[in-house]
């Protein structure tokens, strides 16, 4: 069966709505302009619903039928997410003599687990969203373990 034809790739990038929303965010939060306040209302609202529903869609999209490759790779980039960002992190932090406080949270924020927006940019753009899913997963949970423990690792 023939699947329709999916548009180029970077015309799925540039009309995805959440990297739209990072390139106005950014320059806008950088620049210290904000939004107007009725504009920041309506968005802070819209925004209040969007991680559950993007926590629906994790849970809607996992399958607990995953073959070895998959069992890897979920392991493999889990380990590399929590463990290996926050070490890195802290080696890149190392030789600037960073105070206590920037490197524990550059290695906080380098220990969180998978962004759930991965799932959504995997099925938009054509990637592998079940396995997207359970790296969120797997991941968020790991992190339980992990994030104390990385946190030990810096907080003198």
């Amino acid at each position: 069966e023939d699947a329709p034809p999916r548009p180029p790739l970077l015309r799925l990038i540039v009309t995805n709505p959440l990297i739209i929303a990072c390139a106005i965010g950014i320059p806008l939060g950088v620049s210290g302009l904000g939004l107007p306040p009725v504009v920041d209302g309506v968005l802070d609202i819209l925004a209040r619903g969007s991680l559950p529903l993007a926590l629906l869609s994790v849970g809607a999209g996992l399958s607990l039928r995953l073959d070895g490759r998959a069992a890897f790779a979920i392991g493999f980039s889990t380990a590399i997410k929590l463990l290996g960002m926050p070490l890195i992190a802290l080696l890149i932090l190392w030789p600037f003599g960073a105070d206590d406080t920037t490197r524990t949270v550059a290695v906080l924020f380098a220990a969180c687990p998978t962004a759930t927006s991965a799932y959504i940019l995997a099925r938009q753009l054509g990637g592998d969203a079940p396995l997207a899913a359970a790296v969120i997963t797997v991941s968020t949970f790991a992190a339980l373990i992990t994030m104390p423990l990385m946190l030990a690792l810096v907080v003198p």
